[in-house]
């Protein structure tokens, strides 16, 4: 590698053509309502993150010339991850953030922070802590 002349690696049709279809699913969940506020927060942050490992992976594989390209190989083990990580993230969520086992949704008032949940989406009242809590 040279600094006067940095390596610039693109990727290939293939992998192009995987990386718009996950980002076109990324975006369609980011922008939809079901999740958390803080969880679109994190989701966004996988934009730049896929092709940057797909990236590592093709430099580990021995991608180190000019005219190198990131195959679809490479770019296919990042959207895996992703998901195994946010089937995660959503175990964790629903610990951590309430939500309406009716609807499903966040929007929870409970007043001054004690008590029972009220839903704000369906109307639900009466939801304890504990079905608040539940994994779906």
């Amino acid at each position: 590698m040279d600094a006067l002349q940095p390596l610039q690696l693109k990727f290939a049709l293939d992998a192009q053509e995987l990386f718009a279809e996950w980002i076109q699913e990324l975006e369609h969940k980011l922008r939809s309502d079901e999740l958390h506020p803080a969880l679109v927060s994190h989701l966004a942050k996988y934009r730049s993150l896929m092709p940057s490992l797909a990236l590592l992976f093709e430099l580990a594989d021995g991608g180190t010339d000019a005219a190198s390209l990131v195959h679809a190989q490479q770019s296919a083990a990042p959207p895996g991850w992703f998901q195994k990580i946010e089937l995660g993230e959503r175990a964790l969520r629903t610990k951590v953030f309430p939500h309406c086992p009716n609807c499903a949704s966040y929007d929870l008032y409970r007043k001054n922070n004690i008590g029972n949940y009220e839903c704000l989406t369906c109307g639900l009242f009466d939801i304890s802590e504990e079905f608040a809590r539940r994994l779906q």
